[in-house]
C-alpha cells in the first residue's frame, strides 16, 4: 500500500492477447489485438483524489441478505455528479469478494458525505 500511495495518478495500457491454433488446435503464439489509432479505449487512468478509499466493513464476513455498514473515505467523487435527477442516486453498489452490496433505501438523490479525507459510513444489503 505504501508504494500505491506514493502515486496520485497512474495510467495503465490494456493489452488484449489472443492465443493463436494451427489447423490441428496446436498452439502457435499470441496475436496482439490493438486499439484504433487515436482511440484512448486502451488506457486507463487512476486518479487517487477521485477514488474512494473503503476501510472497513461491519461486520467484517457478510452473506446473501445481511445488512453491513461500508465505511470509507469518499474522496472528490461527489463533485463528478452533475445534474442528478430525482431518482437517481450517486452509487448504486458496491462489489464484495464476488457478491454485490446494494444501497437502495440507504442511499438516495439527496445523500451526502464529507470532504476528502473525513471517513463516511453508509448501509446496504449483500445480494447475489
Amino acid at each position: 500500500m505504501d508504494t500505491f500511495d506514493r502515486f496520485t495518478t497512474m495510467t495503465f495500457y490494456l493489452r488484449v492477447l489472443v492465443p493463436q491454433l494451427d489447423g490441428n488446435g496446436k498452439f502457435i503464439g499470441n496475436k496482439q489485438l490493438r486499439c484504433p489509432d487515436g482511440s484512448n479505449r486502451c488506457t486507463i487512468t487512476y486518479q487517487k483524489q477521485y477514488t474512494p478509499l473503503i476501510y472497513y466493513i461491519q461486520p467484517p464476513v457478510v452473506y446473501k441478505g445481511a445488512y453491513a455498514e461500508i465505511h470509507f473515505t469518499p474522496r472528490n467523487t461527489m463533485n463528478l455528479i452533475n445534474d442528478l435527477l430525482d431518482d437517481e442516486r450517486p452509487f448504486i453498489n458496491a462489489k464484495i469478494a464476488g457478491a454485490n452490496m446494494e444501497f437502495e433505501g440507504f442511499v438516495s438523490y439527496g445523500s451526502s458525505w464529507g470532504s476528502y479525507y473525513q471517513r463516511s459510513m453508509t448501509r446496504g444489503l449483500v445480494t447475489d
